[in-house]
């Protein structure tokens, strides 16, 4: 039977979650992809549903009512081969026994914004236009990287071009949003919801901590490379090594290019 084209086909997504808000946000905007979306709020139910409709992709909560949801991963491979999505937080021994089981797909640690969630989904199942866009960022076990950038998601240990470099707490939360987002433009508003979840920070703290974060990153702190300011926009991070003639345009016609 030939394969199904996700271009042109509407795909099957299972949604488990005990979270009604997050039930709720997360189904709004897989459906605005075009996805059919299940919703269910446990793994015995999420279950009987795979085995039944195979959908072409599960994503559930780690905290579920039932079980964990390591464990409905686990489960789910001898009842569908859909990929499978997991959210929350987990310990270095369950991502341990994740990689070694090879029960989950792929992995967003919370807090996550909903849009992570829906390019994560869309790149499982194949969308070309999100496959290309992930390409920037790579984690393997619990390194992050980007370009000659590098995250140790345990320790907070950050390199540059092998040169470790110290940073503070706020600036390790900054750096791995743009990272996790790139290359992907992020808005004032998600960083500082990622960084400061508690709602301690703000956009005049914001500009601060990327200037301070230009400063251990950038050769130039004044004319940076990797931090850029898209005005209008938000921040994005480039990789260093290449010169990008439609980047330089933009910030030589942009006279705020470098503002924070």
């Amino acid at each position: 039977m030939p394969g199904r084209d996700v271009t042109t086909m509407q795909r099957t997504v299972l949604l488990v979650t005990g979270d009604d808000e997050l039930s709720r946000q997360l189904g709004t905007r897989l459906t605005g992809e075009g996805m059919t979306v299940a919703e269910v709020n446990s793994g015995i139910r999420a279950l009987a549903l795979a085995q039944v409709h195979e959908p072409d992709l599960v994503i559930t909560d780690l905290g579920l009512p039932d079980m964990t949801g390591l464990e409905l991963c686990d489960k789910l491979r001898t009842a569908c081969s859909a990929p499978t999505l997991l959210l929350g937080v987990m310990l270095p021994e369950e991502r341990e026994l994740a990689e070694l089981q090879e029960s989950v797909s792929d992995y967003v640690a919370k807090p996550f914004e909903p849009t992570q969630v829906v390019v994560r989904a869309l790149r499982l199942l194949g969308a070309p236009r999100f496959a290309a866009e992930e390409a920037g960022a790579v984690q393997r076990g619990r390194l992050l990287s980007f370009g000659d950038l590098t995250l140790d998601l345990s320790t907070h240990r950050v390199t540059v071009a092998g040169r470790e470099v110290r940073l503070r707490p706020t600036e390790v939360k900054l750096l791995r949003t743009l990272i996790e987002y790139s290359p992907r433009v992020v808005s004032p508003d998600a960083c500082v919801e990622r960084v400061w979840p508690n709602g301690s920070g703000d956009l005049a703290t914001l500009g601060d901590t990327v200037m301070s974060l230009r400063a251990a990153l950038e050769d130039d702190p004044l004319h940076p490379r990797r931090i850029r300011h898209v005005a209008d926009y938000g921040y994005r991070l480039d990789v260093v090594g290449g010169d990008d003639p439609a980047a330089r345009a933009a910030d030589e016609d942009d006279p705020w290019g470098n503002a924070p």
